[in-house]
């Protein structure tokens, strides 16, 4: 096919380089999924995300978790209630765990890029487990979570059970 060592080279250089192109693009239009602690003013260590209409939350900008973190992501619940259900790696769970232990009345949150889905405040001495998986209750129909799980599954490579 190719009678030019160069030639395929090239072809070669290419296709490799549409390959990297495919996959940053891929992981471009993944939304950031994350954990982070909810700080009640603007810092140097924070970033403003929508926490519904009208109002802005300060995030920092570290997250506890991210996307890449993730194994599971699932969608339930009825017409009055939306529950997200996420799983993460053993090392994600542990820093989950770590960060809300003996932590009563942090704030933390649930951001899709810069949305707060969910902003909580832990109460109680013991952090969360998330080696289980977790389950958040939006207490809501929050129909536009099921675009964002949906696209989370696909990036992650699960599928909804």
């Amino acid at each position: 096919m190719f009678r030019s060592p160069r030639l395929l080279a090239a072809a070669w250089a290419a296709a490799i380089g549409f390959a990297f192109v495919a996959n940053q693009a891929a992981a471009a239009s993944c939304p950031n999924v994350s954990f982070v602690v909810v700080e009640p003013k603007a810092s140097q260590e924070t970033r403003p995300v929508r926490a519904g209409p009208w109002r802005t939350i300060f995030v920092r900008r570290e997250p506890i978790t991210t996307t890449a973190d993730l194994t599971e992501i699932k969608l339930e619940g009825d017409a009055y209630d939306t529950l997200v259900l996420l799983r993460f790696t053993p090392e994600a769970a542990q820093r989950l765990h770590d960060a809300t232990t003996n932590k009563s009345g942090m704030r933390v949150a649930l951001v899709a890029d810069d949305r707060a889905i969910s902003a909580v405040t832990w109460e109680g001495p013991y952090g969360m487990d998330a080696n289980l998986g977790l389950q958040m209750s939006l207490g809501r129909r929050v129909p536009q979570v099921a675009t964002l799980v949906e696209t989370v599954q696909r990036c992650i490579g699960t599928k909804a059970r």
